[in-house]
């Protein structure tokens, strides 16, 4: 498993979704579930690479048939997980569970 970010606070898995009362919804299109090294979004599964010292990571993603590999910085913010890409800033809520 590649090590956590070094001066930042590890991630931690666990189901996050962008809309906290979606949490219980397991078909919400807004759920991130973060298991090790996979990351699991509603219509894409990943696998994330090392974390950098800043939170940055590669995901190597498959979606529908397609494959790319996406750019991100993952960073936690108390119980809530900050995922920014080029598409911008997503701030996700972490479920109870």
């Amino acid at each position: 498993m590649p090590p956590p970010a070094q001066g930042g606070a590890a991630l931690v898995d666990g189901t996050y979704d962008l809309r906290a009362e979606a949490c219980g919804d397991p078909a919400s299109e807004t759920r991130l579930t973060l298991a090790g090294q996979s990351w699991r979004f509603y219509e894409a599964r990943c696998t994330r690479g090392a974390v950098g010292a800043d939170g940055s990571l590669t995901l190597s993603c498959s979606s529908e048939g397609m494959t790319d590999s996406r750019a991100v910085t993952a960073v936690m913010e108390g119980a809530a997980l900050r995922v920014t890409d080029a598409g911008g800033a997503r701030l996700y809520q972490r479920c109870p569970g």
